[in-house]
């Protein structure tokens, strides 16, 4: 839930977010292969087909819904909610497709769902916020969860079924000095 620089590292190891940046600063596809705006407070975004968690699952819009609906949910207390505050709603229109309505113009949208993780709704419900936090995180990134030891080390495996294909190194570790 936070956004630490450093939880920003572990995240987009593990998670996709709808949009990513090139190295030239502009909005390259992502979980979403298009977007658009519909009108001044909806936007469209179309959905990467045959992505899946690294538990198996498939990734869909209810993923998305469920992703941006926890964070919004004041119960949460999520340090991102003042990122998408924006945010009225998010609507399913088919397994591929989601409106995310703001409440007003929302220019700083799509930097928005830049570094928003995608988590499967699923999953999540099944093993409770705790245990997806501390032992069994489950996203679409390039890196799957393998261990995790409090202010020591993260370890992280390749996800070989990646939709961009398997990352260049086989593990990766991730110590905050």
């Amino acid at each position: 839930l936070h956004f630490q620089r450093v939880g920003i590292i572990m995240n987009i190891n593990m998670y996709d977010s709808l949009l990513h940046k090139n190295t030239k600063l502009e909005y390259e596809p992502s979980l979403a292969t298009a977007w658009k705006t519909l009108d001044d407070t909806t936007w469209e975004f179309t959905l990467r087909q045959g992505v899946k968690f690294h538990n198996g699952d498939p990734f869909s819009a209810e993923d998305v819904k469920f992703s941006f609906e926890r964070v919004l949910d004041p119960a949460t207390k999520s340090p991102q909610y003042g990122n998408i505050r924006a945010i009225k709603e998010v609507k399913i229109i088919d397994a591929h497709t989601v409106h995310v309505i703001t409440h007003k113009p929302f220019p700083l949208l799509l930097e928005r769902v830049v570094f928003f993780p995608i988590i499967p709704k699923k999953h999540f419900e099944k093993v409770g916020a705790q245990a997806f936090a501390q032992s069994a995180p489950v996203g679409t990134g390039p890196y799957k969860f393998v261990e995790w030891k409090r202010d020591q080390y993260l370890k992280l495996e390749r996800f070989e079924e990646h939709w961009r294909g398997p990352a260049s190194f086989k593990n990766l570790i991730i110590r905050v000095i």
